[in-house]
């Protein structure tokens, strides 16, 4: 019997499709955007390092602003961001003006409402967002689901992964992502329904891709930077 390419389509089934179309995106996107954002917590100072090493490293800095949302001051392993500590150990943060940190947050709705308020401040034309793989799914769908509903919907956030080996542990809670995966599931299950509503279903997230790919030039433009012939001396 031939194996079945379409089938009715489990929750389960949703949440992988959803997962790997996210990663659809070229990841050098995020130096073509307006702002790079980030999404902290759990002690993984990577995400922040890695949005930082994408504000200052690039040969020409498009982003004009670096938006790192908050952490819970509930967590143990994680310290609140301020401009101060960030110049320190492990971030070493140098190129201050245009840095916006929120400082505390409950949760991702929370550090998403935050990204909305800079984003309709500041006029952010477009954004990327670094969050560890495990979270990325989750992070997206709260971001864009959040912009949907103030409005912002024509603000792309393209989600980039931070590098990370998917063994290390998570400061927080002790496992890695591995072990990290289901609960971020259950809550992407959990938190699409009533009365949450605060991520997005996959059916949005089909639409949501598609203005992605569709609707910026940020794509095609970094496509064709990288594929530049490069000047020789």
């Amino acid at each position: 019997m031939p194996f079945e390419h379409t089938r009715v389509q489990t929750s389960t089934d949703a949440i992988d499709a959803m997962s790997k179309m996210v990663y659809s995106i070229p990841q050098d996107v995020a130096y073509r955007t307006d702002a790079i954002t980030v999404m902290p917590g759990l002690g993984e100072h990577w995400r922040v390092t890695d949005a930082v090493d994408a504000w200052e490293s690039t040969p020409a800095p498009r982003a004009r602003y670096l938006l790192i949302s908050g952490t819970n001051s509930a967590e143990t392993s994680q310290d609140i961001y301020t401009l101060e500590n960030l110049q320190e150990d492990p971030v070493f943060l140098h190129r201050v003006e245009g840095v916006r940190v929120q400082g505390h947050a409950d949760n991702a709705p929370h550090q998403a409402e935050w990204l909305a308020d800079q984003v309709e401040e500041l006029g952010v034309t477009s954004a990327a967002v670094y969050v560890s793989p495990y979270h990325l799914l989750r992070a997206t769908l709260t971001i864009a689901k959040t912009f949907k509903t103030r409005g912002l919907g024509n603000v792309p956030v393209y989600p980039i992964p931070v590098a990370v080996p998917p063994d290390t542990i998570v400061p927080e809670t002790g496992k890695n992502s591995w072990q990290s995966v289901p609960g971020e599931n259950e809550r992407i299950r959990k938190y699409s329904e009533p009365p949450f509503e605060n991520v997005m279903t996959l059916p949005e997230l089909q639409d949501y891709v598609r203005f992605l790919w569709s609707h910026h030039d940020i794509i095609r433009t970094a496509r064709a930077a990288r594929r530049a012939p490069q000047s020789r001396a």
